[in-house]
């Protein structure tokens, strides 16, 4: 008896002595690893909250910006950490495409300027601001202003006047040629650089192709068609979706209704003779374009069920919500979020449930080829891995913008507000 109790003593020693070196070791693989997340995400501070914020964001290109009101009856815009000085009025904030350059009209006790990144171009005294646009390549800047009741656009090297422009204007890649729809009695008209077009009842233009003819979509009528100049390229169709074109103006994409009582998608690029038309379906949304190639997503509707459809291929989305495609900034990736009683993240066709039923209304950003995608709460920036279902959160605050993914820093980064305080916050993955 007495031996057994020395045996079972020295057996549960050995165990006491195993328990505590694998609770050490799993300590210390927490600390580790609480230390690598907490490494994973960090903040800056931005603005000290000296003056009082009004708005704030970042743009998809990494450019961050935010308004402040230094006195009751003036603005300052910090963008990128470059404060302008006090202005009595701040419109029209527009970042290039490519991020390298911005622009905005200021107007200060006497009269209106344009301020870029490098330099503040006079407008005249007596002039109102009405538009700013960046060519696709971002290195040509547009600006147009009324005086005493007549437009001017100056592009370029370029000005010229215009009267009843409808709507935005658009420039060519390169930023050398301009087109614009206007009003003529009580139909429109396309101006491309200053030729008009026959005359339509509605005119929704798409932009310019890369050889500078001009895309658009005009109805006569009952009957919309799709033009690239003056040539008709498509069938009569009853109702247009959406429309878009890529950077490089090589690729162009259109969804419409047709008297058939369907959706289709038109692909227009050189590689197909003529425009190429997708499957029907009964409704399609959320149409996207691939960054560089000639591909295609949206969300298409059969019946009751939700579709999302990549060029042909069709993977199935929730059964309660299926959010609108998107494409990472490289293309590599086509990702969507789904949920039936829970959610779900399909990337490239390979599901990732996530174990929650309130996610239908975030936005998400995602890094290319990676297992993570990032998304804000009301209170935080939050990264959270696919495969694991672990999450990383950054710094609480009281409000939040939607993140990005930067593809130059190679981070997720959204701006948040502490006691008027503006952060940024970035988590690196």
């Amino acid at each position: 008896m007495i031996e057994n109790t020395t045996k079972f003593k020295l057996f549960m020693s050995d165990m006491f002595r195993v328990f505590r070196l694998s609770f050490l070791i799993l300590f210390l693989f927490l600390i580790e690893n609480l230390e690598s997340f907490s490494n994973r995400c960090s903040d800056t501070l931005m603005l000290d909250g000296s003056e009082p914020l009004v708005s704030y964001g970042i743009d998809t290109t990494g450019v961050w910006w935010a308004l402040t009101q230094p006195y009751s009856n003036s603005y300052r815009i910090t963008i990128n950490g470059k404060a302008s000085e006090p202005l009595l009025d701040i419109r029209s904030f527009e970042i290039s495409p490519n991020g390298e350059n911005w622009a905005y009209f200021g107007r200060d006790n006497t009269q209106w300027y344009i301020f870029t990144r490098d330099k503040k171009i006079s407008i005249p005294s007596t002039a109102e601001p009405t538009e700013l646009r960046f060519s696709p390549s971002g290195n040509v800047l547009a600006y147009a202003y009324t005086e005493s009741g007549l437009e001017t656009i100056v592009y370029g090297e370029k000005k010229i006047k215009v009267y009843q422009r409808d709507g935005r204007f658009y420039l060519n890649h390169w930023g050398n040629r301009i087109a614009f729809t206007g009003y003529r009695s009580n139909r429109k008209t396309l101006v491309v650089e200053g030729k008009e077009s026959q005359l339509f009842d509605e005119i929704i233009p798409i932009g310019f192709w890369y050889d500078n003819t001009f895309l658009y979509v005009a109805r006569n009528g009952n009957q919309w068609e799709i033009y690239q100049s003056d040539k008709n390229i498509s069938e009569a169709l009853k109702f247009i979706g959406d429309v878009s074109i890529n950077r490089d103006g090589n690729c162009a994409a259109v969804s419409a209704g047709r008297f058939s009582n369907d959706m289709v998608a038109f692909l227009i690029s050189d590689d197909y003779y003529e425009p190429l038309i997708g499957k029907p379906y009964d409704a399609i949304e959320g149409l996207i374009l691939h960054p560089t190639l000639p591909m295609l997503a949206y969300k298409a509707r059969v019946s009751s069920k939700e579709l999302i459809v990549f060029s042909s291929t069709e993977y199935s989305g929730g059964s309660s919500f299926t959010g609108n495609p998107m494409f990472t900034h490289d293309g590599s990736e086509l990702y969507f979020l789904g949920c039936d009683f829970d959610c779900f993240f399909n990337v490239n066709g390979k599901k990732y449930n996530v174990n929650e039923s309130q996610m239908s209304n975030i936005i998400y950003a995602k890094k290319p080829n990676s297992p993570t995608v990032a998304y804000s709460t009301s209170s935080a920036l939050v990264v959270r891995y696919l495969q694991n279902k672990e999450l990383v959160a950054g710094k609480m605050v009281d409000f939040t913008v939607q993140p990005i993914y930067n593809w130059r820093s190679g981070q997720y980064e959204a701006l948040g507000v502490i006691n008027n305080r503006l952060y940024k916050m970035v988590c690196k993955i």
